[in-house]
């Protein structure tokens, strides 16, 4: 991993968590988490997108890398509902169920957003 790619999964997990508080100013907890995988969908393009546009020629699997990175930021945010969610006084169940919706939009996402780069740059 390069410093480029861990910025760009940063971001990713960085924007899924500004963007679930902006929502829980106007919906409550429970609401906000039945749209948090549009939210790892968007953030997941993003991710794959940044990471080709900063790895550009040095990136050997073009669309392997931005599917792992989406996965571990579908992973991430998973993870971090699960922390955070206790910590703020919310009951929240998560399930398995949702850790591979979280990974599977956002590795797919990251994939399109990956390929949308490499046709916007001519790779």
């Amino acid at each position: 991993m390069t410093l480029a790619s861990i910025k760009s999964l940063a971001a990713g997990i960085g924007g899924v968590v500004v963007l679930a508080l902006f929502c829980t100013t106007f919906l409550t907890v429970d609401k906000v988490v039945f749209i948090i995988p549009v939210f790892v969908a968007f953030t997941g393009a993003m991710t794959g997108f940044q990471l080709v546009d900063s790895l550009r020629e040095n990136i050997r699997g073009r669309y392997l890398f931005p599917l792992v990175m989406g996965v571990g930021q579908g992973a991430a945010v998973f993870a971090l509902i699960r922390i955070a969610a206790p910590l703020s006084g919310a009951l929240i169940l998560l399930t398995a169920t949702d850790l591979l919706i979280y990974m599977i939009v956002s590795g797919i996402t990251s994939i399109l957003g990956a390929r949308l780069a490499a046709r916007y740059f001519n790779l």
